[in-house]
């Protein structure tokens, strides 16, 4: 997820946030991952990405171990369509993070 825009940059909605977790969900389970590690490989796997900043809290050595699983599992095709129609059915939001609060869109 791109922000606080689930999965596809630019598509914000309640809906779609639902309908994208629970998606990622699914994908988790089947890869037996968190939904963080799925939400991280769906954005790594766009052409114009070559890298992701993710946090971990200081101190949380398990979170540091979840992070490493993402590279130990890969989306098939079925992951990846699954994932973009989620991601599909908000409404597209131009501006940043948080725009949707500044100007109550």
């Amino acid at each position: 997820m791109i922000g606080c825009r689930p999965l596809e940059a630019g598509h914000f909605s309640a809906h779609s946030t639902r309908k994208g977790v629970t998606c990622a969900r699914a994908v988790a389970s089947k890869h037996e991952v968190s939904i963080a590690n799925v939400a991280v490989r769906y954005v790594l796997n766009q052409p114009a990405v070559g890298g992701v900043i993710v946090g971990a809290r200081l101190g949380v050595s398990q979170h540091i171990e979840d992070n490493r699983r993402v590279f130990q599992f890969q989306l098939d095709e079925e992951d990846l369509k699954s994932l973009k129609l989620a991601s599909r059915s908000g409404r597209v939001l131009n501006g940043d993070c948080g725009d949707e609060y500044r100007y109550g869109r």
